[in-house]
């Protein structure tokens, strides 16, 4: 589909010095990248991932120095902290901490934290699945004129996750939060009139506008329904170049610091414009010159966040030696991690691969 109704919502972040790049094609190859890699094909250079940053040394300690600070002052209960170290931990993944936390922020009536234990219990994190206490939460933090709480809200009245499906309530939410700033609601403005709904008849020009809006606020998701609706001259003009800027945006929306000095960098993309791109370096797609390397290191990073459909592209290059030594036990691997998701092209070439082997 060309837009999905999933949402994310970014966590304030700051940015790491970085170190310039050299893309591999001009690094020095090993002779097994030489013997695999293939032809020049003509075209524009392909795009290829930007290298994790580095992190200065001074930065290390002083977000070392910045979490202690942010634990003492959210352990003698002050709600700001308590709410950010909860999206800290979340950011992380201990997500046990995080949900302790954010209920801490929460009972003290912080708007963030209660946003951040809406999310918890609509998704079954560190809480039990619970969409009318989200919901609940959610409306909590509106009531305090959070950016956040009238999104999630307006989400959960467009979807009707624990309250009655409310369209023209969701419009009203999202309009509120969008002149706070909110991509999130942008980008979930952009589907409503995708779709069309009573409170939003369907409109191409108000779908494409808030979708852009939202993409150049820097919503990933927002950025591949709009490079979608580029590359399928969907509501707006056909055009492949401005599709791929768009998947390239989505799939690098930067470095963020956790504050975690155990591992003070995560990079993190959003796996379908990351998986689109490996596709268009893997063919040649609009004007892109074609280039194994690139669409290698695309599949891959949408791979290792677990998306089928990357590891299926993955799986096939390691079948055809596509850049890479043809490794048949690998292309399983991989073809049964996708098949295990229930991605049926997974399926079929795992069927496929094993009877053959």
């Amino acid at each position: 589909r060309s837009h999905d109704t999933r949402n994310q919502m970014a966590d304030g972040i700051d940015t790491p010095k970085t170190t310039s790049y050299v893309p591999p094609h001009r690094r020095g190859k090993s002779g097994a990248d030489r013997e695999h890699a293939p032809a020049p094909v003509a075209g524009k250079p392909a795009p290829f991932p930007p290298a994790i940053p580095e992190l200065a040394p001074e930065l290390t300690e002083a977000a070392h120095m910045a979490r202690q600070q942010l634990e003492v002052a959210a352990e003698a209960g002050d709600p700001d902290a308590q709410a950010d170290l909860a999206s800290a931990l979340y950011r992380e993944e201990s997500i046990a901490l995080a949900a302790e936390w954010a209920h801490r922020a929460t009972d003290a009536g912080h708007a963030r934290g209660a946003v951040l234990l809406g999310r918890l219990y609509l998704h079954g994190l560190g809480v039990a699945k619970n969409c009318d206490e989200a919901a609940r939460l959610f409306q909590c933090s509106a009531d305090q004129g959070d950016a956040g709480g009238q999104a999630y809200l307006g989400w959960a009245c467009q979807s009707g996750q624990g309250v009655p499906r409310d369209p023209a309530k969701a419009l009203e939410l999202y309009l509120q939060a969008v002149e706070q700033g909110s991509s999130m609601a942008a980008v979930n403005l952009g589907t409503m009139y995708a779709s069309g709904t009573p409170a939003t008849p369907a409109d191409s020009n108000e779908c494409a506008r808030w979708t852009t809006i939202a993409a150049d606020q820097g919503n990933a998701l927002a950025a591949y329904n709009l490079a979608k609706l580029f590359e399928d001259g969907d509501r707006v003009p056909k055009d492949g170049p401005e599709a791929v800027r768009r998947f390239v945006q989505g799939a690098v929306p930067g470095p963020t610091l956790v504050r975690m000095p155990r591992d003070p960098r995560r990079w993190r993309g959003h796996p379908m414009c990351q998986t689109k791109l490996g596709d268009v370096c893997r063919d040649g797609r609009y004007g892109i010159g074609r280039d194994f390397c690139a669409a290698l290191q695309w599949f891959r990073l949408a791979a290792d966040q677990g998306y089928a459909r990357a590891q299926n592209g993955l799986g096939r290059m390691y079948e055809n030696g596509e850049g890479v030594p043809p490794n048949h036990h690998e292309a399983v691997r991989l073809y049964r991690l996708a098949a295990d998701q229930g991605d049926r092209y997974g399926k079929a070439n795992l069927e496929r691969l094993t009877s053959a082997l």
